[in-house]
């Protein structure tokens, strides 16, 4: 799958995401840090990538309706160095299948992940 991660989220996911075989890039890779998040949408939109945050903001699903992106995976961890987000995202991704969270909108935490679909 084609990630974006967005400049919040550590480089440590990165090889987290690669070791699975996705197709992952960076906002700060991308020399796009600073960024609004309405500047960065359309970047994400035309690449056709899902999105990986912590920002709060691209939770918005009146903003950011599911099914009109590609899909967003925002992240609650309890701790933020960057082994625990890392460890974090290894756990995240055995408990769900992004391809299979695709135009939703997931939040995850340590308690759980919820996801809001698409209206049918």
């Amino acid at each position: 799958m084609k990630i974006k991660l967005d400049e919040n989220v550590v480089r440590e996911a990165v090889a987290v995401l690669r070791e699975l075989d996705h197709d992952v890039t960076t906002v700060p890779e991308e020399d796009m840090s600073g960024w609004s998040d309405d500047d960065i949408r359309p970047v994400i939109q035309a690449e056709a990538r899902f999105l990986v945050t912590f920002d709060k903001g691209f939770g918005d699903i009146r903003r950011y309706a599911s099914g009109s992106h590609r899909g967003v995976l925002l992240l609650r961890p309890d701790k933020h160095r960057p082994a625990a987000v890392a460890a974090f995202i290894k756990d995240v991704l055995q408990t769900v299948v992004l391809e299979d969270i695709e135009g939703c909108i997931a939040v995850a935490t340590p308690r759980g992940i919820r996801i809001r679909r698409p209206p049918r």
